[in-house]
């Protein structure tokens, strides 16, 4: 993930400054005809807002042309907010246990009277504290503990009831579906739709459960299915490993008896896209032959009528042949690679696009989407949460930040997973560099060179 730009709000509520700033960049970098979506992640912005900032980015269409897909990433955050009283809860009792003298003590008894009755060796009892998923995880982890210490301290009365308990467990197991997103960045598009499938199918367990997060949760997620499904399921038929018989086993897995109608659904949508690609080529030969044809007299009418007659029937004919180009295509066998050998799907296209000239385009533009897993950087917040930026001006933060991203990724990562305290030192660096240029006319210039235009 890179960074195009960094903005300071006065509100965070003001979205016509949102929508400009969108627009604004998206102009600047000319990316318009090439934004499928936009993805807003702010817990503080609700479904109006959302609206608002998009109808502000879409008020100049030359400058965004595809922003229909416009998302608010909220779904985690709805999650927690509907679980705040028992994040509360279980912040207060960790603070309880490792804050103060005496939770201390009774937490260490209750260690070793679970030890003494379960067997279990609890190495680790170390408790994080970064984020609320890592309060989540580390509470659960030390659950029974929790529990035995409310039996033996008077004083601990913030332990959670096992229905909370329960709450807690089936948040987490949610959200860990997600977590293993993040780690896949580098798959192709068709072997995100398994992962999709397979949380499509948990928030339908959890949701039997009536868990309060869920509903939510569960909304916000079906929305971006009924965005993206079809056009993930149509890269998974181009992937010659998977093709149609892994849509069909995953609709009957998340579906059950309304397989057939959301496969009927899918059909249509595969063929409407099919057939759209085989009249660009179509129209890519008309074109070539009014081309060669454009010295014809004009005024032989009745040539060109019967011309007109013969193209169309021709072009009627073409379409019925490349539709064979499908059917030819799923009829063939799977393609299975070998137990632990990594099949290149995108060198098997290059290699197939003569004998499939159509499918090979799809599957140059479907399987090469690029999935966005949207993860704030650590090295971000580092920068700007630190008080030794503060006195930074917001051209300095942004060229910083920027900076960061750009020109000071290690090879394989794109930013993620980085230290945030390595960060804050490498910042520290830049910081002085910044500011002495800042404080010296005759080097402005020199700050200039140094950082890219690309960056400012």
């Amino acid at each position: 993930m890179k960074t195009l730009g960094l903005r300071t709000l006065e509100d965070i509520y003001d979205t016509k400054a949102v929508g400009g700033i969108i627009r604004s960049l998206v102009s600047e970098w000319n990316i318009g005809n090439k934004v499928c979506s936009i993805t807003v992640d702010n817990s503080f912005l609700d479904d109006s807002m959302i609206q608002q900032i998009k109808e502000n980015c879409l008020s100049d269409q030359s400058s965004l042309s595809s922003a229909h897909w416009f998302i608010s990433f909220t779904l985690l955050e709805d999650g927690f907010r509907e679980m705040d009283d028992l994040l509360f809860k279980l912040k207060k009792s960790i603070r309880y246990v490792t804050e103060t003298r005496h939770g201390k003590l009774k937490f260490q008894e209750a260690v070793d009277r679970v030890k003494l009755q379960s067997g279990k060796s609890w190495d680790d009892l170390s408790f994080k504290r970064e984020s609320d998923f890592d309060i989540l995880d580390s509470a659960l982890r030390s659950r029974e503990i929790f529990c035995k210490l409310e039996e033996i301290d008077v004083n601990f009365k913030l332990n959670p009831s096992m229905k909370e308990w329960k709450n807690a467990a089936a948040l987490q197991s949610c959200l860990r579906c997600f977590d293993d997103i993040k780690g896949t960045q580098s798959l192709t598009v068709s072997l995100y739709f398994p992962k999709l499938c397979y949380i499509y199918k948990k928030f339908l367990l959890l949701e039997k459960c009536n868990h309060p997060f869920v509903p939510w949760m569960k909304r916000k997620f079906n929305y971006y299915w009924s965005l993206c499904s079809l056009a993930f399921a149509v890269a998974v038929v181009l992937d010659p490993s998977l093709k149609f018989e892994f849509v069909e086993y995953s609709y009957s897995d998340i579906y059950g008896n309304d397989k057939m109608m959301h496969l009927k659904v899918f059909h249509t949508f595969l063929r409407d896209v099919y057939h759209k690609y085989v009249g660009e080529a179509n129209n890519l030969t008309e074109s070539t032959s009014v081309l060669g044809n454009s010295n014809c007299s004009s005024t032989e009418s009745t040539n060109d009528c019967l011309l007109d007659s013969f193209r169309k029937r021709v072009s009627a004919s073409s379409l019925n042949e490349e539709a064979s180009e499908l059917n030819c295509y799923l009829n063939e066998p799977l393609v299975l690679p070998e137990d632990g050998a990594i099949f290149d799907i995108l060198s098997w296209w290059c290699g197939k696009s003569q004998k499939f000239p159509i499918l090979a385009k799809m599957a140059r533009d479907f399987l090469t989407i690029p999935v966005a897993i949207f993860t704030p950087c650590s090295n971000t917040k580092a920068i700007i949460n630190n008080p030794d930026y503060s006195i930074l001006k917001p051209e300095s933060m942004k060229a910083l930040v920027c900076n960061e991203i750009w020109l000071e990724t290690p090879k394989g990562n794109d930013g993620e997973n980085h230290d945030p305290t390595q960060a804050t030192d490498k910042g520290k660096k830049k910081l002085v560099e910044t500011l002495v240029l800042e404080k010296n006319p005759n080097l402005r210039i020199v700050r200039k060179l140094l950082v890219p235009k690309i960056l400012l």
